[in-house]
């Protein structure tokens, strides 16, 4: 959810944001969509991320975030708000 971002894209290759959450891309399909491992501060366990992307006709596209591995529903309660942000500032960043 952070705004800045070191990472290696690759499959096996890792990411660290300015939040300090870290994570291992499992998989990457362009155009479709990624995997990849979620640690975050403050969590109990690793957690997994699936993103997929789907066409929706017309310049349109669908996003589906799915994340596993969820150690307690506080920690899902945080995941949802963080998601949800990032995907409005996603949003915002191609709309303009």
């Amino acid at each position: 959810f952070a705004t800045h971002t070191k990472q290696d894209l690759t499959v096996g290759g890792r990411f660290e944001n300015s939040d300090g959450n870290v994570g291992i891309y499992k998989k990457l399909q362009p155009g479709k969509g990624l995997a990849f491992t979620w640690e975050g501060q403050g969590q109990e366990q690793n957690s997994v991320v699936d993103v997929k992307l789907e066409a929706k006709g017309d310049n349109k596209s669908g996003l589906i975030i799915t994340h596993d591995r969820i150690a307690n529903r506080a920690e899902a309660d945080g995941l949802r708000q963080g998601w949800g942000e990032a995907v409005e500032r996603l949003k915002q960043f191609l709309e303009h």
